[in-house]
């Protein structure tokens, strides 16, 4: 981890090929996949990350590496509903929840550009956005961010006049 975080990768690439087999925590193996990532090696990187998912599915950085590296949809909306099963009655996560609606929000957008999405569940995963969003602001008067957020999900759910509340 020292080694890649310092872009030495050459000297990680030398640790990893040692101990490959010794490597099973979660962490060690994001830095494997971002040390392969680098490298250019993408589908290996992925390879690693989604094995240490399957061994720490609830690792904030092993989340996000593969929400903004997997591009395969099913397997984000995996990624973020395992993610948010832990940290859903948890306020002193609060901003790392922020993290994960936003790339939610952005998720559903460009589903919905694309034409990947029923409108039956754009609408209920802007509900589900909302609730949450709801819950974070109940639970968090601090974060200005969860009530921007929060209008931006009942502008795209076409609620002008709660969203403008909101914002």
């Amino acid at each position: 981890k020292l080694y890649v975080s310092m872009g030495e990768y050459s000297q990680a690439q030398k640790v990893t090929s040692t101990l490959k087999d010794a490597i099973t925590d979660g962490d060690a193996l994001l830095s494997q996949a971002r040390l392969n990532m680098y490298l250019n090696n993408k589908e290996k990187a992925l390879d690693l990350a989604r094995y240490a998912f399957e061994t720490s599915p609830y690792n904030y950085s092993l989340s996000i590496f593969l929400l903004y590296n997997d591009e395969d949809l099913k397997a984000q909306k995996q990624y973020a509903s395992r993610f948010y099963q832990d940290f859903e009655n948890t306020p002193s996560h609060a901003l790392a929840e922020l993290g994960m609606l936003r790339h939610e929000i952005a998720m559903i957008q460009q589903e919905k550009s694309r034409g990947t999405v029923s409108e039956i569940e754009y609408s209920q995963r802007l509900y589900d956005m909302q609730a949450t969003l709801q819950s974070l602001a109940d639970r968090n008067h601090s974060f200005p961010e969860v009530f921007a957020l929060l209008g931006k999900v009942l502008l795209l759910s076409e609620n002008r006049e709660s969203s403008e509340h909101a914002l």
